[in-house]
């Protein structure tokens, strides 16, 4: 390969001059040039461009000023050049950038600090982590007042991480702990739904409604205070669905259970029909509806119910245990030998509100 050279000229080489210029074959004739030295920004360089020689400024390759960098330290692979002055440069050592990741060292380490990576499109996603001996990144500061605490698993929102936090825990899968100084609120413009089960450990506090589709279970510990209960008549909308405020039974065993008729607690500890049909414990028994296919689910004992038969009459009027297996009526029975046991009042289409009397009439 040939050796190049540099002709620094100075003059323009348009003007008249002892520089004479040939454009054939790479063909440059030069007589009664001195010794340049350090050049400057108006110097001209001769360059070809394939076809023939031109000429240009050096501030074009040196800049405006005819400055180039004459210092250059802490050399080192894969460090961020600085301006060190107007023709300095270092290599920093705090600044490192390597494939596609750029790492910003802290003052008193060359190992840990911040990474940032610009990942891989289609494969990876980019990412910002603490590197080395840090565990924890923070955006903002003390001083600000505006701080986000990445510490693994947990994100701080004050300076104290201990306290105002949202963390996941070692658990597999992990649970969500959400932590506060003081109050948790949580604010939508429409609601806010729980859609699994809650487990509350202290107290619920609610200056509204709180609206239930399902059950209320407490532990043998557990108790709910209540101020005002509202709930419409209509909202108990199939068989078997009670009202707020409702008491239910748990206990005993059945095979079989259909949701809004009535069953009685038998000698084996297990739920029959009631019938009021004879003077027996089905007619005078501990009673209630089933609330679902299942025993386990509960039986209403006292409270608004939706029945599966309606019991006929009118709102107001009282109800009693039918002849008819597992219903009630708005008649008494009047066959000699039957039982007459109010149980409760009618308040709506298939609604009675259940109240089962501890006397009863036998026919």
């Amino acid at each position: 390969m040939a050796n190049w050279k540099k002709i620094v000229l100075e003059e323009d080489i348009t003007g008249a001059g002892p520089i004479a210029v040939s454009s054939s074959a790479f063909s440059l004739t030069v007589s009664g040039l001195s010794a340049a030295g350090t050049p400057s920004g108006t110097d001209q360089l001769l360059l070809w461009n394939g076809a023939s020689w031109e000429s240009v400024n050096a501030s074009e390759f040196l800049g405006a000023a005819g400055a180039a960098i004459t210092t250059f330290t802490n050399g080192v692979d894969n460090r961020v050049l600085t301006a060190t002055g107007a023709a300095g440069a270092n290599a920093e050592s705090k600044l490192v950038f390597s494939a596609s990741t750029l790492e910003v060292l802290s003052v008193n380490s060359t190992t840990s600090g911040v990474k940032i990576n610009g990942g891989a499109v289609g494969a990876a996603s980019p990412y910002i982590t603490p590197s080395g001996a840090h565990t924890t990144m923070k955006f903002g500061d003390g001083v600000s007042g505006h701080i986000y605490d990445f510490q693994q698993n947990k994100i701080a929102f004050d300076s104290d991480s201990t306290n105002t936090y949202i963390a996941a825990n070692a658990e597999t899968p992990e649970d969500l702990e959400i932590h506060s100084d003081q109050d948790i609120l949580l604010a939508a413009d429409n609601k806010t739904t729980v859609s699994s089960a809650l487990d509350v450990t202290g107290t619920i506090s609610a200056a509204g409604d709180i609206s239930l589709v399902g059950e209320v279970v407490g532990g043998s510990t557990s108790s709910v205070s209540v101020i005002q209960l509202k709930k419409s008549n209509g909202a108990a909308s199939s068989s078997g669905d009670v009202g707020v405020g409702t008491e239910t039974y748990y206990g005993g065993s059945a095979t079989t259970l259909q949701p809004g008729y009535f069953y009685y607690l038998n000698f084996q500890g297990g739920w029959t029909a009631t019938s009021a049909t004879s003077n027996t414990r089905a007619a005078h028994g501990f009673m209630g509806m089933a609330m679902e296919s299942s025993s386990s689910k509960g039986f209403a004992t006292k409270g608004v119910c939706r029945v599966a038969v309606d019991p006929s009459g009118a709102v107001g009027d009282p109800v009693y245990l039918s002849t008819s297996t597992g219903r009630l009526t708005s008649t008494a029975p009047s066959t000699t030998g039957n039982v007459v046991r109010v149980v409760g009042y009618k308040v709506g289409s298939n609604l009675v509100y259940l109240n089962p009397s501890p006397y009863w009439e036998v026919v």
